[in-house]
């Protein structure tokens, strides 16, 4: 096991689970801004370790979290108990584990609409059949997981609410939406869009 921080989060990292890298804390950035002063709903998909969760949980949101690995489930959970914050975790691919498990926190929002959905893509182009794929490979390659996004997630966003997406110039996926970060790493850079 790793640990990795983020300012004063520390967060575990297991095997098996994406480790929050430059495309990570760029997100982790904009999510400190965009959550700042709030109280909203949000939804984070592809949590991985919970970094993102973790952020808008700390900062007054309530907070929903999504995986498709079990193992970065159980990884989020403990960093969250770590860090002292209480997140829902759902298992599933996208928003799937939305239309099939009871809500929480006693909300009297419209059932799984959010003010803000965070989604840090696995942006790679995916090389091999997916099941060949081992748990950690879905937090890389799939950039086909970007275009599933786009096509869906209004339907999960309240009036008002936006999403941040995370992708690459090696993505090869349009995404329209205004760029509110970037950085260059090795061969590719790395957005964050703000979608609405």
């Amino acid at each position: 096991m790793k640990t990795v921080f983020y300012k004063e989060i520390g967060l575990d990292i297991l095997e098996q689970v994406y480790e929050p890298r430059e495309d990570s804390m760029l997100l982790a950035e904009q999510v400190e801004k965009e959550v700042e002063g709030k109280k909203l709903s949000v939804l984070d998909i592809g949590t991985g370790s919970g970094l993102q969760a973790i952020i808008a949980s700390q900062k007054g949101s309530v907070v929903t979290a999504t995986d498709i690995n079990p193992i970065a489930l159980d990884c989020a959970k403990s960093n969250a108990e770590k860090n002292g914050v209480e997140i829902e975790f759902l298992l599933g691919d996208l928003f799937e584990p939305l239309n099939s498990e009871p809500r929480l926190h006693g909300s009297t929002a419209p059932l799984n609409k959010f003010d803000l959905i965070i989604f840090n893509a696995p942006y790679l182009k995916e090389e091999g059949a997916p099941a060949e794929k081992e748990l950690i490979d879905h937090s890389y390659a799939g950039a086909g997981k970007i275009k599933e996004f786009l096509e869906q997630y209004k339907n999960f966003l309240k009036p008002g609410g936006f999403a941040l997406l995370v992708h690459s110039s090696l993505s090869g996926v349009e995404v329209s939406g205004e760029i509110i970060a970037s950085k260059k790493v090795a061969f590719e850079e790395i957005f964050v869009s703000k979608l609405v």
